[in-house]
Formats: C-alpha cells, sequence, structure tokens
C-alpha cells in the first residue's frame, strides 16, 4: 500500500507541470464532492422520514415537507453533478492536450540517430493508447482517489455513531476488497504486458507491410505474410483471453461476493435481528443501508484505482520515461543563424563510422565551401555520398572532428532554425497522403497558390497539374502513391524551389527524370543566385555541369 501511494505521489509530480491554470479545478471539484456525499446523505433520512413517519405513524401533515425537500435534494444533485463534470472534464482534457504536445516535440527533437532505431508501432502505441491510459490517471487516480477515501471515512464514522455494533462486523469485510482486487491485479498485469508488446510489434509488422504489398506478391510471399498475421492474431487471442479472465474476476466476480453475498446478506440479515432486540428501528436500519451501500461503492472505486494502477503502471512509466526523457537544448538558435556572419562551411579531419568496430567511411576527411559555391560530390555507388551529406546538415555527428557553419560548430546551431536555411532533397523523399497543395506547404507555408504554379513551373511539373480536374488540390495518395517516380521527384523539387534556402543539397535528385526533363529542371537550377551555395549529388554527369568543383572525398580509400 505505501509502496503504491509513494508511485501515485511520484506520478502526480510529473503531471504537475502540465496541470498550470486547471488547478483551481482540483479544488473546486473536492468542493463540489463534499456538497455532493451531503446531498447524498440528506436523501436516504427524506426516504426513512416518509416510511417511518407517513406510512407507519400516519403523520401526513410533513408528507410535503418530505417531497418539497427530496426534490430540491435532486435538484441539487443534478447541478452539482453537471458543474462536477464540467471540472473533471477541464481539468483531464488540458492535461491530455499538453502532455500529448510535450510528447510530439520530444519526439521531434530526438537526435537523429535515434530515428533509426525507432520502433513505429511502439510509438503510435505511446501516443494513441498509452497516453490514453494516463489521461485517466489524473482522475481516477488523484482527485477521485482522494475524494472517495474521505467519503469513505466520513460514512464510516457516521455509521459507528450510528450503531457500532452492526459496523463494526460489516467494516471487517473491507480489507477483504483490497485483498482481492490486489491479488488480482497484479495477475492481471503480466498479461497488460503481453498484450501490449504484442500490438506494438503487431502495429510496425502492419506498417511495413501494408507499404509493400506489391513486393510481397512479385516475391511470391503471400503466404508468409499471411502466416505471420495469424501468428500475431493467436497471440492475442490467447493473451486476450487470460486477461479477460482477470477483468471478469475483477468486475464480477469480487463486487458479487463483495457486495452481494458477504456485505448485504450480513447487513440484512444482522440489521433484522437487530430491529428484533430492538437495538434498531425500520428507519434507521433503511438510512444505515443506503450509507453502507455508500460506503461500498467508496470502497470499490478505491480498490478499482488500486487495481488499476497495478494493472496500469506499464501505461504510465513508458508516457512519462518518453515524455521527460527528451529535453531540448535552450539555445538562442534563431538569432543565432541570422548573425552567422556566412554560410561558408567547412569540414575539420572529420571521421565517421556508423558503430564501433566498423570500417570508417570518412577518415581524417577535410573541406571547404564558400558561400555561393556550386560544389558536386562523386564517387562509388555505397561509399558513403549520403552520409556526407547527413554530417553536412548535421543528421548525422561527426565520430571526430569538427564541422562548422560560418565558423561556428555545427553542434552548437539549433538544427531547427539552421534547417530553415537548407533545402534539401534526398534519394528517398517523403509525400503526405493529402493534396499538392497541402504537400508544396511544407516548402513554405506562407506560400499563395501563384507561388506554388512558379516553383511547378521551375520544377516541370505545371502542365501535368494543370491535367488533373482538381489541380493542386489533387490527392496524391500515400507517399505519392498516385504519382509516377520522375512526377514525384519534380514535385519534391517544386517543394524545394518555394523554399528560400541559403544552401541548396541534391542527392540524385533528378535520378528518376527523363534527359528532356533534367535539362529543364537543370536550366532552372542555373538561375538559382550566385550568392547561394549548391551542393550535388549524381551519378549522371549532366546534373554535375552546374558545378564550380567537382570533390571525391573517397579518391584517397
Amino acid at each position: 500500500m505505501y509502496e503504491k501511494i509513494k508511485y501515485r505521489k511520484k506520478v502526480l509530480q510529473m503531471l504537475a507541470m502540465f496541470a498550470e491554470g486547471v488547478r483551481r479545478y482540483f479544488f473546486l471539484l473536492f468542493l463540489l464532492c463534499v456538497i455532493d456525499l451531503l446531498l447524498a446523505m440528506m436523501a436516504p433520512v427524506f426516504y426513512s422520514m416518509f416510511i417511518s413517519d407517513v406510512i407507519i405513524s400516519g403523520k401526513a401533515a410533513i408528507l410535503g415537507i418530505v417531497i418539497a425537500g427530496y426534490l430540491a435534494n435532486y435538484l441539487l444533485t443534478c447541478l452539482t453533478a453537471f458543474v462536477e463534470n464540467r471540472c473533471r472534464y477541464m481539468m483531464k482534457n488540458t492535461v491530455f492536450v499538453r502532455l500529448k504536445k510535450k510528447l510530439i516535440n520530444g519526439l521531434l527533437s530526438k537526435d537523429f540517430s535515434e530515428y533509426d532505431r525507432m520502433d513505429i508501432g511502439r510509438t503510435k502505441m505511446l501516443l494513441d493508447e498509452d497516453i490514453e491510459h494516463l489521461s485517466d490517471f489524473v482522475d481516477a487516480q488523484s482527485i477521485n482517489y482522494i475524494i472517495q477515501y474521505v467519503k469513505m471515512v466520513i460514512l464510516l464514522i457516521v455509521l459507528f455513531l450510528m450503531d457500532w455494533r452492526l459496523s463494526l462486523i460489516l467494516v471487517a469485510m473491507v480489507p477483504i476488497s483490497f485483498l482481492l482486487q490486489h491479488w488480482n491485479g497484479k495477475r492481471a498485469q503480466k498479461w497488460e504486458d503481453l498484450i501490449w508488446d504484442n500490438y506494438h510489434t503487431w502495429a510496425s509488422w502492419m506498417n511495413e507491410n501494408l507499404y509493400s504489398w506489391r513486393e510481397v506478391r512479385t516475391l511470391n510471399q503471400q503466404e508468409n505474410s499471411r502466416n505471420t498475421f495469424i501468428d500475431y492474431i493467436e497471440k492475442y487471442r490467447k493473451y486476450f483471453r487470460m486477461q479477460t479472465h482477470y477483468w471478469v474476476t475483477a468486475v464480477l466476480v469480487i463486487p458479487k461476493i463483495k457486495d452481494e453475498f458477504l456485505m448485504q446478506f450480513l447487513l440484512y440479515f444482522l440489521g433484522g435481528i437487530f430491529i428484533y432486540k430492538g437495538y434498531l428501528s425500520i428507519g434507521v436500519l433503511l438510512v444505515f443501508a443506503e450509507y453502507y451501500k455508500m460506503l461500498t461503492d467508496s470502497v470499490k472505486q478505491i480498490t478499482d484505482a488500486e487495481g488499476s494502477l497495478q494493472t496500469n503502471r506499464s501505461y504510465y512509466d513508458r508516457v512519462l520515461n518518453e515524455a521527460f526523457s527528451t529535453e531540448k537544448k535552450t539555445i538562442d538558435a534563431e538569432k543565432l543563424i541570422e548573425t552567422l556572419p556566412s554560410y561558408d562551411i567547412e569540414l575539420q579531419n572529420v571521421s565517421f563510422q556508423y558503430d564501433e568496430g566498423e570500417q570508417e567511411i570518412l577518415h581524417d576527411f577535410q573541406l571547404q565551401i564558400k558561400e555561393g559555391e556550386r560544389i558536386g560530390i562523386v564517387g562509388e555507388s555505397g561509399r558513403g555520398k549520403s552520409t556526407l551529406l547527413k554530417l553536412l546538415t548535421g543528421m548525422a555527428g561527426p565520430t571526430s572532428g569538427n564541422i562548422l557553419v560560418g565558423g561556428v560548430n555545427l553542434q552548437q546551431i539549433d538544427l531547427d532554425a539552421f534547417y530553415t536555411k537548407i533545402g534539401f532533397v534526398q534519394q528517398e523523399n517523403k509525400l503526405f497522403n493529402d493534396t499538392i497543395y497541402e504537400n508544396l506547404l511544407y516548402g513554405n507555408e506562407n506560400a499563395d497558390r501563384n507561388d506554388m504554379m512558379e516553383a511547378c513551373k521551375k520544377a516541370c511539373i505545371d502542365k501535368f497539374i494543370l491535367t488533373l480536374p482538381d489541380g493542386l488540390d489533387t490527392v496524391i495518395g500515400e507517399n505519392g502513391i498516385k504519382l509516377s517516380g520522375g512526377q514525384k521527384q519534380r514535385l519534391v523539387l517544386a517543394r524545394l524551389f518555394l523554399k528560400n534556402a541559403e544552401i541548396y543539397i541534391f542527392d540524385e535528385a533528378t535520378s528518376a527524370l527523363d534527359q528532356r526533363h533534367e535539362n529543364l529542371v537543370q536550366k532552372n537550377l542555373r538561375k538559382i543566385g550566385r550568392n547561394k551555395t549548391i551542393i550535388v549529388v549524381s551519378h549522371r554527369k549532366s546534373s554535375l555541369q552546374i558545378c564550380d568543383r567537382l570533390i571525391d572525398p573517397f579518391s584517397h580509400k
């Protein structure tokens, strides 16, 4: 019990930073719940008066008072419930949104090397399911947990004041609830974790295969894909069946044993004996029964919260570990970028290898690129030209040596600000399942349609867009699947032309274009101002004609 309280306190402290501005709802909720408890305790009193005084004693004169009191109590209960639910929503939703933003910001500011190891299925589960469980924590494990404990204590005191003998016997059953739920929750957690592990690997496998159905068919791997899919389903079926057993135990079996057999049977059996002995009246027993029902409801919510805490702890830990593991560097990066004396690039004794023990791709490499130069990087396939570009853009860090931009070490420059000055067309570029218009906005979010069509003209894709019924509003499918390879590449180039960059980098940017379209694109590339730096990687000699000089970083190997 102490360990759970300690863990709950730790989580609440971590979530406190997301509750700025809504903490007042916490105290308002507490006040409303106290009022709600008082109103709930008044209702059985009116019911008791109706049975004892009106029906049994025949005091018809107080019937109006009973009815008016009961209706007033009901209306106030509805009002407090409405305000209470609004407060819960505001508090929970605000924390949920802020926490999700924190996770997204963390994912978008990771070191580039971490993206290569990122598990897509795990990340999706983290953002969808795990964070949903943690958002429930804000209510069920904090304010509601405290309120239910306060209600339980108040009701226990009232019940003992009404009849200590009956209360003592019935309260002795309460610890049984905690023990049963603790035992059940501990075993349920194992299957909950297995379901999560299976589901996130399944999601990753599905994500990869959904984009590769053509390859699966052409390689005749349908049977393997089908068998893998069935394996995941069978595991899920097995784990979910076991997890359901514990869920049914927690929701149906334990409450029936506790509430219907132990508590209700003892309450009415012993209550009847106490009335017979003259210790209680029927009216008092009715009120006692209602208060005891409220007590058992509070106990149930507390035990459910304890069981849920144990079962869902893995979800909480994953979200919080992710949310607080990536803290972005606080650098005045925008000012630094704007005040760079130039965009000269210099590599000083740079070496690079992907993993320790592997052969170095670069060793003690030096290079100077003056602002406005047009450089071609050449060399055999697979030697590391794309890796060199990743080093120049900060997408990978050197194993040793320094990379300077305008005399400033690239590691001291915020990459988000740096990328506003870079136009980079890679070998594999991402297009989104959206319109051409929305995809082009990634080049310049302030661009209008005229700007876009001008950029498309430079990329030689304007005529194709004009033939489409919806023009710029045409949806191109996942990763531009509705476009040919050349059309996708030209659309990416159009996106680049929209960007007012200082450094343009092309990694096999025209490899999918025919010679006519490449010549037209090259003509427009030559129109880029001579104050802009251009770096080109290509196997085509025609693509390198705009370069002032060619560099082979691997010629010494």
